[in-house]
């Protein structure tokens, strides 16, 4: 399938797009940046915890500064001969990243009006294929327009555990798996839905939420990506009623988070099964 990224999103006017969970939110930043560039829209790729610092591939311009009033000063310029800036407020060479913005201060850019779009990696995962959120994450602008969530593909089949699942006790809590078992179809879809669901609690404005099932690698990976995506269309309501018997959790015990009852109702409207390894990474869009 030959589709743009920004298309197979269901996306089409400009926003904050916040990108939450594991398994590639980096490259799905970077690779959306330059289709927007592309096409002439400014784009600025940041973050709201840190990221790894970009290199000249990734963004060939990144402003550092502190305050946002002098990085509007610096960006204005730079825009004109390079639509996509990516920006933070520290530089830390001991770990090689870059410290991002506070929502605010992205709430701040956003309303500047300089971008078209603004592209948000809103929480971390320490480079595993699959995680579970925490009680401080993710931290999404609220202006943010559309979240989205990734999964890496290659999480299917691996141990609950440290080494392969970030935060592997919340993620069993929230799952019902067993610590050490192995990531099942229905424990990754089962995640998707609460991840978007705690993310949309936490935003303001409507957006829209997207599924992103990444690293569809190989024809292993790319069934086990479309079991995900027809899990969550056609299972919906035997999922709802199991995740009605399961909380969010804080720490070691589970926890009726702060979400509106309107907001627990959400469901992601559309999974994209997708490479990011490959040039052309979309594989298969499926409507929730």
């Amino acid at each position: 399938m030959s589709l743009p990224i920004l298309e197979s999103l269901g996306l089409s006017h400009p926003g904050v797009i916040s990108l939450i969970g594991a398994g590639g939110k980096t490259s799905l930043m970077f690779a959306l940046a330059r289709e927007l560039a592309a096409s002439g829209d400014t784009v600025l790729t940041t973050t709201t915890t840190n990221l790894f610092f970009p290199s000249k591939d990734q963004s060939t311009v990144t402003l550092v500064t502190e305050a946002v009033p002098k990085f509007l000063d610096r960006a204005g310029p730079v825009l004109k001969g390079h639509p996509h800036i990516s920006a933070g407020t520290r530089h830390m060479p001991d770990n090689g990243k870059l410290k991002g913005f506070t929502a605010a201060m992205i709430e701040e850019i956003r309303h500047a009006g300089l971008f078209d779009w603004i592209i948000v990696e809103a929480d971390g995962a320490r480079q595993l294929p699959i995680k579970a959120s925490d009680t401080h994450e993710p931290v999404v602008p609220s202006s943010t327009t559309a979240i989205v969530h990734l999964t890496g593909l290659d999480a299917l089949d691996v141990p609950v555990d440290q080494t392969h699942v970030h935060r592997p006790a919340l993620f069993c809590a929230n799952t019902g798996l067993a610590p050490g078992s192995p990531v099942d179809v229905h424990a990754i879809a089962v995640s998707c839905v609460l991840e978007i669901r705690k993310a949309l609690a936490l935003v303001g404005s409507d957006p829209a939420a997207v599924v992103w099932l990444n690293k569809a690698d190989d024809p292993v990976h790319l069934a086990a990506g479309r079991a995900v995506a027809a899990r969550l269309k056609n299972h919906r309501k035997d999922l709802e009623a199991r995740l009605g018997r399961r909380r969010l959790q804080n720490q070691s015990r589970l926890y009726i988070s702060s979400v509106p009852l309107d907001r627990r109702a959400a469901w992601p409207g559309r999974a994209v099964i997708a490479s990011l390894a490959d040039a052309d990474p979309v594989r298969d869009v499926v409507i929730l």
